[in-house]
C-alpha cells in the first residue's frame, strides 16, 4: 500500500484549484492508498488570544477548503490548537466533525484526544492513525477534564560546558531533551494495542525544533526525537509523520519502520487574524527568519509499505509562492531539495530520478 504525507497546513482564505491536482496528481507512477496531513490553525471565531509568540486562527468557513483537499485524516495535535483557549478548540473540533473531516490528535479530554481514526485501504489494509504533540504552549495538554492535545511532553535542561564556555565565552549551550517517560508509555502502550488489531499502524509527531530557534551547535534533531521514534516503533510503529518545524528533517528507517523526522510545509497562507506585534508576547518577531529559507521548501512523500515493512519513501520536491501555496519544484529546486534530505540523513539513499523526483530507500 502507499501513504501519501503532507507537512503543515494553514488555510486562512479559499485555497487554488491548482494545490488539489498539484497533491494528488504528485509522483504520477503511484496513486495513494491514504493520504494524511497536519491541521496547523485553530478554525474558530471564539476565545481569547492565548499569551505566546504566534497566535494565529482562520474561519471556520475555511474547513472547505480543507475538505477539498480530500486528505482522509488530519493531525490537528499542534502548538497552535488552543492559540484562542479552549473555546477556539471546541469550536474547531465541532466545525471538523460537522463537515465530515476526519481527525486525530485533540479532542474533550485525554480519551478523546488519543483516540486513533481507523481507515482500510482499497486492497483490505486495515490502517491505524494516531497523534502526539510534544511542542506545547502552557494549559494545552488534554487532561481527564480538560479539552487539550493528546501530549508526548518533554524534560529539558541546559547542559554548561566549563572548558568551551572559558575558551569561547558567549556561546550557546547545549540543550539536552528526553521524553516524560509517563507520557512515553502511555503512548507505547496504545500503539502497541493499535498494531495489534492494524495492519499498519501511523503515528503522527509534532514535535523537533524550527531553525531560527535550534541551537547552531546542534544538529537538526532534538534529543528527544530518536528516543521517542526508537520506542514507538518498538511498540508497532509503521510509520512516523513529524510535523511542527516548517522545514524538512531527516528521514530515518528503524527496523521495519520508517520515520520521517518532519515534511516541511505544504501549504502556509499568510494569516490574516494574526495578532500585532503590540499584543503577543513581548519578544523579536521571528517571522523575517522563520518565513525565508528552509520554510519555503517541502515535499509531498509517499511511503510504500508492505506487508507491515516501509519499503522506500518516494519525495515529490515542491516550493511555497509568495501566497505560502505549492508548486512542483523544477529541477535546481528540487535537486537543492534532495540534497539536503540526503546531507541531513546520512543513513539512507536518496536516489534522484529524471523527472526531479526522489526515492529515498535504505
Amino acid at each position: 500500500m502507499i501513504i501519501r504525507a503532507i507537512g503543515d497546513v494553514s488555510v486562512s482564505r479559499e485555497v487554488s484549484k491548482g494545490v488539489g491536482e498539484l497533491l494528488h496528481s504528485a509522483a504520477e507512477s503511484f496513486r495513494p492508498d491514504i493520504v494524511i496531513g497536519n491541521l496547523e490553525v485553530a478554525l474558530t471565531k471564539e476565545g481569547w488570544a492565548a499569551d505566546k509568540v504566534s497566535v494565529n486562527r482562520s474561519d471556520p468557513a475555511n474547513v472547505a477548503s480543507y475538505k477539498a483537499l480530500n486528505a482522509d485524516v488530519w493531525s490537528i495535535g499542534t502548538n497552535h490548537a488552543l492559540d484562542w483557549g479552549i473555546p477556539g478548540l471546541l469550536q474547531t473540533l465541532d466545525t471538523l466533525r460537522s463537515n465530515g473531516v476526519a481527525f486525530v490528535g485533540a479532542g474533550k479530554d485525554l480519551e478523546e484526544a488519543r483516540k486513533a481514526e481507523s481507515l482500510s485501504a482499497p486492497d483490505g489494509t486495515t490502517v491505524a492513525v494516531v497523534n502526539f504533540c510534544s511542542t506545547l504552549p502552557s494549559g494545552s495538554s488534554a487532561t481527564e477534564r480538560k479539552p487539550g492535545v493528546s501530549p508526548l511532553r518533554v524534560l529539558e535542561s541546559v547542559e554548561f560546558e566549563a572548558a568551551r564556555m572559558e575558551e569561547q565565552p558567549g556561546s550557546a549551550p547545549r540543550m539536552t531533551t528526553r521524553p516524560l517517560e509517563r507520557d512515553l508509555h502511555e503512548a507505547a502502550d496504545l500503539i502497541a494495542g493499535l498494531s495489534a488489531s492494524h495492519d499498519v499502524v501511523i503515528a503522527c509527531l509534532h514535535w523537533g525544533v524550527a531553525w531560527p530557534f535550534l541551537p547552531p551547535n546542534q544538529g537538526p534533531l532534538a534529543d528527544y526525537q530518536q528516543v521517542v521514534a526508537q520506542r514507538l516503533v518498538d511498540a508497532g510503529a509503521n510509520v512516523i509523520v513529524g510535523t511542527h518545524s516548517h522545514s524538512l528533517h531527516p528521514i530515518e528507517f528503524i527496523g521495519d519502520a520508517v520515520v520521517l523526522y518532519s515534511l516541511g510545509n505544504f501549504l502556509f497562507h499568510p494569516s490574516e487574524n494574526e495578532l500585532s506585534d503590540r499584543d503577543r508576547r513581548v519578544t523579536p518577531s521571528m517571522h523575517p527568519i522563520l518565513r525565508t529559507g528552509p520554510w519555503n521548501d517541502g515535499a509531498i512523500m509517499d511511503i510504500v509499505v508492505e506487508a507491515g515493512v516501509a519499503k522506500e519513501v518516494r519525495l515529490t520536491p515542491i516550493v511555497l509562492d509568495d501566497n505560502g501555496e505549492p508548486r512542483r519544484a523544477d529541477k535546481t529546486e528540487a535537486t537543492r531539495i534532495l540534497e539536503r534530505v540526503q546531507a541531513q540523513s546520512p543513513r539512507v539513499t536518496v536516489l534522484a530520478t529524471y523527472d526531479g523526483e526522489g526515492v529515498v530507500t535504505r
